[in-house]
């Protein structure tokens, strides 16, 4: 049956209908702003069914019964959903959906939510087979892109998602524990940054984003003491604040300066991390962002189900994604959202933003005065000064001379 909106069907109206309804109870911005950018969405997407539509036979609009069929209708809805906010996307789901139980789904006023619970057991087999796989090591490699290489004295990490600790961590048995799994293969690679004099973090070239609790972990790391606030997370699902602390570390890693390469597929939590890092080099000017501006998602997302208003049937076929949370940086006092995170170093296309970290590295090597000079400028250097080298060049420079005079005991150590 077709509707007074133009050329659209009654099942394309109601999915509208319920899209609209998921977005207002659950998006994360509740502003006047937002209230009036979801209603031209609204409008954004019955015009874009009604020029499909117009391309079409009169036989060809009933609803899809397959995935095939719904294809094309997601593809533009879904160009609509994502230039609203890059996180939100509609997503076919009969298969999942056909496997809810009642309980499962808690129905509201206008919309409605899973509850879900943990994982079963057999999901978090299957994803830690996949995930724990040599290729893959839970989203962590040392081994620079093929056919590039790094300085011994460099620390090279790639991150091309992060895994939730918490998936697991209450099993026994190590099949199961994908969370902690990730963890240890996090820490492990981590541990192959240790006593370098760079460090590069590449977060390019990827698909997911993943894990605050992954980053909140991986940030730890980079911090000297806990309780340090990294990212605040505001929840307008449960109406909560979390709070994201650097926590305790089996290691740190201080000191040395860290390059994060990132580009336009850097996305999400990922990009929290570049964020995070970017905000820090305020304080502390030891990370610098390299690369291309990222995609720019700062709202983590959960899937919901779409009720229909009129019966309060749920729709058996798609699920919505919607980003119900915001985070805010405790620097910069908000997020990247919609800007992404813009590269503190600019490569330009065609340029490789590893080439580029590598020689400023090779730059900042480069020194033509006296090697005492230099020690003044790096004072992690300066305090592993050994005492031969005080007792040789105390007369050098003062500072090398009060050394001299605190570590022999001639002054009173501060």
């Amino acid at each position: 049956m077709r509707h007074a909106k133009g050329n659209l069907v009654d099942w394309q109206l109601q999915l509208i209908d319920q899209v609209i309804s998921a977005l207002i109870s659950y998006y994360c911005l509740t502003d006047s702003s937002t209230v009036d950018k979801i209603q031209r969405l609204e409008v954004k997407m019955i015009d874009c069914l009604n020029k499909y539509n117009a391309s079409l036979h009169e036989d060809l609009l009933e609803k899809p019964i397959s995935e095939d069929g719904y294809r094309a209708y997601l593809a533009l809805i879904n160009r609509e959903l994502e230039a609203f906010d890059s996180h939100c996307h509609l997503e076919y789901a009969n298969a999942f959906l056909s496997t809810l139980e009642p309980d499962n789904v808690v129905k509201g006023s206008r919309s409605t939510r899973f509850d879900l619970g943990p994982p079963p057991l057999h999901i978090l087999q299957q994803m830690n087979e996949f995930r724990g796989t040599s290729e893959q090591n839970y989203g962590f490699s040392n081994s620079p892109p093929m056919g590039r290489s790094v300085p011994n004295d460099v620390g090279y990490l790639k991150i091309n998602y992060s895994l939730d600790p918490r998936l697991g961590e209450e099993e026994k048995d190590s099949k199961y524990r994908l969370g902690p799994n990730a963890v240890s293969a996090a820490t492990s690679a981590l541990s192959e940054l240790k006593n370098k004099r760079k460090i590069v973090i590449d977060l390019r070239n990827v698909e997911e984003g993943g894990s605050l609790e992954m980053i909140q972990y991986i940030v730890s790391f980079f911090i000297g003491k806990t309780g340090v606030v990294i990212n605040t997370v505001i929840d307008r699902l449960t109406d909560t604040r979390k709070i994201f602390a650097s926590i305790e570390t089996p290691f740190k890693l201080l000191d040395m300066p860290v390059d994060i390469l990132v580009d336009k597929t850097t996305f999400s939590a990922l990009e929290e991390l570049a964020y995070d890092f970017q905000q820090m080099a305020t304080i502390n000017n030891r990370f610098c962002v390299v690369g291309e501006t990222t995609k720019g998602g700062a709202h983590p997302t959960f899937s919901f189900p779409l009720m229909n208003q009129s019966d309060k049937s749920i729709n058996s076929d798609l699920i919505l994604w919607v980003p119900c949370q915001r985070s805010v940086n405790p620097i910069s006092g908000t997020n990247w959202e919609g800007v992404g995170v813009i590269p503190d170093v600019e490569v330009q296309p065609g340029q490789d933003a590893l080439e580029t970290s590598l020689s400023r590295y090779k730059k900042d090597q480069q020194y033509s005065g006296s090697m005492t000079k230099l020690l003044m400028r790096n004072n992690t250097l300066f305090c592993k000064l050994e005492d031969q080298y005080l007792e040789n060049h105390r007369h050098d420079h003062p500072r090398i001379q009060r050394e001299y005079d605190k570590r022999f005991g001639l002054v009173p150590k501060l």
